[in-house]
C-alpha cells in the first residue's frame, strides 16, 4: 500500500501567486524508548511512531530601518531543505550555509548567520557584532586583502572585540566576552555545522541536542517573539541595523481520520540570518504521535500565523479564509530522492470540503455582473477572460457561489431587489460589450432569427448554426424590443416580417422542428 501524503492548507492571507508562503515538511521517525513506573516497578517502554512537522517562515528585513520595525514575509520563501553547502568564497569542503530541516527535534534554538560582513572602508579584518535576543557575539572577519566585504566562512572568523556595541546595547554577552578575552586566532563559526545522520532507531536517553547546528554560544531558549536583532558590520545598508523578530508565529491544527482541528504545539528551533539577501528564516517544529509511520491517519494540517497571547488562535477564523487559500503536499524526505516517484498533487476534496461553508463574496455586485457578462460573450476563451479580470476558475467560482447564495437568501425572504439589481447590472455590462457592427441588421434579418428561435425545439442549435453568440442575440432582441416599445410602427413592421417569414417557410415545407416535436 502506498503511503498517503499529508495535505497542507494555508489561508489566502498567506498565499502569493497560488502558493503558500509558509513551507511545511514532515519527518517520519520513532521516538526512543522511555522509562515508566507501573506499581513502583520500573519498566522500559518502546518508542512511539511520530511525525515531526516543520513550518518554515521566510522574512525579509530589507525595508527595516528602525529598532521597532518587523520584517515581512518574503514573496519567495526558502524551500524545505537538507544540508545546503556554502557557496561563499573560501568556504571549506563540507561547510554548510543552511542546516537540514529534516531532523526529529532540537533541544534549543539555533541562531545562525551566513553571508558577508561589511565595512565602509577596506579592512583586512572587518569587525562585526550581532545580537538576537539573549545571543550576542562580537568577532572579526579576516580577508586575504583589505576589502569592504568579507565572507562569513568558518576559516575567516577571528576572536576579537568585533564592532563596537551599539549605543544603548546592554553589553556583550557571554560568547562575546569569551572571544574578547581569548588570544587573537580562529574562533567559533557563526554559521551551521553539518547535520548528523538520522537513525533508524533512537536509543534510550538519546540526546537530541546532537541535532543543534549552531555553536554552543549561539543556542537559546525558544524566542517568545519581538526579540531585538542587532547587526553591526553585517549590513550593506547601515553600519548598525536594528529590528525585531516577528511577533506572529505559526499555529497548526491537525485533521486525522478520527478527529479534526486538533491543535499542535510548535517550537521555534532555528533562526537563520542571511546578511546578503537580508532574510530571516525561522523554523518551527512540532511532534505528533501516530499509530503507524505509513498508515499515520493524518489527512491534513491547517497552518496560519497568529500573535501569542492568553486567547489562542481560533480555527474557525482561519477556515473562513481557507476556501480561497492554497492546498499543497507537505514535503518529505522521499521528495529529495531523484529516483523516487514525483510528488503527488493534493486532491481537490479538501478544497471542496471548505466550499461547503458559506463564503461571502469579496467583489462588488457590479464587478461580478461585469465578469459574468464578459464570460457570456464566449470569446475570448473563459480562462483568458478570467485572467484578464484577475481570477482563475476556482477563485471566480467562489465569488459566484457567494453572490448566488446571497441572492438566494434574500429571495427566500421575498426580497427580490438584489436579484433585480444584478439583472440590471448584467444587461448594462452586456450592452457595453457590443461590437461596432452590431445594431445595423435590417428588421427582416431580426424577424427571421426571432421566428426560428421561437419555433425551434432547441434555440441554441439555431444560434450555433448561424454562428451567432447568445450574448449577441440577447443584445439584438433587446434593441428591437426597445424600438418596438417606443414606436408602434416598428412593432407592426416586426410583426409583419415575422408572419411573412413564417408563412413562407411553412409553404416551402422547410419549417424548423417545433417545440415538442421529434
Amino acid at each position: 500500500m502506498s503511503r498517503k501524503r499529508v495535505i497542507v492548507a494555508q489561508p489566502a492571507s498567506l498565499c502569493r501567486d497560488g502558493a503558500g508562503l509558509l513551507q511545511v515538511g514532515v519527518l517520519r521517525w520513532t521516538l526512543p524508548p522511555h522509562r515508566v513506573k507501573v506499581e513502583e516497578t520500573p519498566l522500559i517502554m518502546a518508542g512511539f511512531p511520530a511525525l515531526s512537522f516543520v513550518v518554515k517562515a521566510t522574512y525579509s528585513y530589507a525595508k527595516c530601518a528602525a529598532a521597532g520595525d518587523e520584517p515581512v514575509l518574503a514573496d519567495e520563501p526558502e524551500g524545505m531543505a537538507l544540508d545546503v553547502p556554502s557557496e561563499l568564497d573560501g568556504a571549506a569542503e563540507g561547510e554548510m550555509a543552511y542546516p537540514s530541516d529534516f531532523v526529529p527535534r532540537k533541544e534549543a534554538c539555533d541562531v545562525l548567520v551566513t553571508g558577508h560582513a561589511f565595512s565602509k572602508r577596506p579592512l583586512a579584518r572587518i569587525p562585526a557584532h550581532f545580537k538576537v535576543g539573549a545571543v550576542e557575539r562580537a568577532f572579526e572577519v579576516e580577508s586575504p586583502i583589505a576589502a569592504v566585504k568579507a565572507p562569513l566562512v568558518a576559516a575567516a572568523i577571528r576572536a576579537g572585540t568585533g564592532a563596537a556595541a551599539p549605543s544603548g546595547s546592554p553589553g556583550l554577552g557571554v560568547a562575546s566576552v569569551a572571544n574578547r578575552q581569548s588570544a587573537p586566532g580562529q574562533a567559533e563559526p557563526v554559521g551551521p555545522s553539518p547535520t548528523p545522520a538520522l537513525l533508524e532507531d533512537y536509543p534510550l536517553g538519546f540526546d537530541f541536542d546532537a541535532y543543534s547546528r549552531a555553536p554552543a554560544s549561539q543556542r537559546i531558549a525558544e524566542p517568545s517573539g519581538r526579540e531585538e536583532v542587532v547587526l553591526s558590520g553585517l549590513s550593506e545598508r547601515a553600519s548598525t541595523l536594528r529590528f525585531r523578530l516577528p511577533k506572529k508565529a505559526p499555529v497548526v491544527w491537525v485533521d486525522t481520520v478520527d478527529e479534526r482541528g486538533s491543535p499542535m504545539d510548535m517550537t521555534c528551533d532555528t533562526v537563520w540570518i542571511d546578511t546578503d539577501r537580508q532574510l530571516v528564516v525561522m523554523a518551527y517544529r512540532g511532534i505528533w504521535r501516530v499509530p503507524d509511520l505509513d498508515i499515520d491517519g493524518v489527512t491534513q494540517v491547517i497552518v496560519s500565523l497568529a500573535e501569542p497571547g492568553p486567547t489562542p488562535a481560533r480555527l474557525a477564523d482561519v477556515q473562513d479564509d481557507l476556501a480561497r487559500g492554497v492546498f499543497e503536499m507537505a514535503v518529505e524526505l522521499d521528495d529529495f530522492d531523484e529516483e523516487g516517484p514525483p510528488p503527488q498533487e493534493p486532491s481537490l476534496f479538501s478544497r471542496y470540503e471548505m466550499w461547503e461553508r458559506h463564503e461571502e463574496p469579496t467583489i462588488s455586485l457590479e464587478r461580478y455582473a461585469l465578469i459574468a457578462a464578459a464570460l457570456a460573450e464566449g470569446t475570448p476563451p473563459r480562462a483568458e477572460t478570467l485572467r484578464a479580470h484577475g481570477f482563475d476558475e476556482e477563485g471566480f467560482l467562489l465569488e459566484e457561489r457567494g453572490w448566488l447564495g446571497r441572492m438566494a437568501e434574500t429571495a427566500m425572504k421575498d426580497e427580490a431587489a438584489l436579484a433585480t439589481r444584478y439583472g440590471e447590472l448584467f444587461v448594462e455590462a452586456q450592452d457595453r460589450l457590443a461590437g461596432p457592427d452590431e445594431g445595423k441588421e435590417p428588421v427582416t434579418e431580426y424577424a427571421m432569427l426571432k421566428v426560428d428561435i421561437e419555433d425551434a425545439a432547441d434555440p441554441q442549435q439555431v444560434l450555433e448554426a448561424r454562428k451567432i453568440p447568445l450574448a449577441l442575440w440577447m443584445r439584438m432582441d433587446r434593441r428591437w424590443t426597445r424600438r418596438a416599445n417606443e414606436d408602434p410602427r416598428v412593432e407592426a413592421e416586426i410583426q409583419g416580417c415575422c408572419e411573412a417569414y413564417r408563412a413562407r417557410v411553412e409553404t416551402a415545407g422547410k419549417a424548423p422542428l417545433r417545440k415538442g416535436e421529434g
